[in-house]
C-alpha cells in the first residue's frame, strides 16, 4: 500500500516523535538521521514523510559548489531543520524504498537578518556551522 504525502503539519509532528541519531561517521557534514527500521509501527508514516519531502521539497545538489555534486535530493525545511531522504541507491530511490531520513539544523533569515515566520515568507537557508553549504534562497507561495 502506498502512503500519501504527509501535510506539513503532520510532517512536523512526525519529526518531533521519532528518534534522531547524530551521524558520527560524517563529522565534516554534521547532521542527524532516523532509520525506518527503528520504528516499524510507523512504517506508513515514514513513507508518507519521504513523500512529503519529495512533494514539498526543493531539489538541491550535494555537496554544494565548489565540490562536484554526487546527489540531487529534494530538501524540505520544517522549523529550524532541513530534511532529505535516502534509500539504497541514494537519490535514485522512490519514496516507498527510502530507508533513512536525514536532517540538518538551519537558520531562517529574511532581509536585514530578520527571523522569518509564516508559510508565505521567502527565506534564505544558511548552514551556520559550515560555509560550504552557502546561501540558498527558497520562495514559498
Amino acid at each position: 500500500m502506498t502512503a500519501r504525502a504527509l501535510a506539513l503539519g503532520q510532517a512536523a509532528d512526525f519529526v518531533a516523535q521519532v528518534r534522531w541519531q547524530f551521524a558520527h561517521t560524517m563529522p565534516e557534514w554534521p547532521h542527524e538521521y532516523t532509520v525506518q527500521a527503528w520504528q516499524p509501527k510507523r512504517a506508513a508514516q515514514f513513507e508518507a514523510m519521504c513523500r512529503a519531502i519529495a512533494v514539498h521539497g526543493v531539489v538541491e545538489s550535494w555537496p554544494p559548489p565548489p565540490e562536484q555534486p554526487i546527489y540531487h535530493h529534494p530538501y524540505l525545511v520544517l522549523g529550524d531543520h532541513k530534511y532529505w531522504a535516502m534509500g539504497p541507491h541514494g537519490d535514485q530511490d522512490e519514496p516507498q524504498d527510502m530507508t533513512v531520513i536525514n536532517r540538518v539544523q538551519v537558520r531562517l533569515e529574511g532581509p536585514a537578518g530578520q527571523r522569518l515566520r509564516g508559510s508565505s515568507a521567502a527565506w534564505i537557508v544558511r548552514r551556520d556551522s559550515d560555509p560550504r553549504m552557502g546561501h540558498i534562497q527558497h520562495a514559498r507561495t
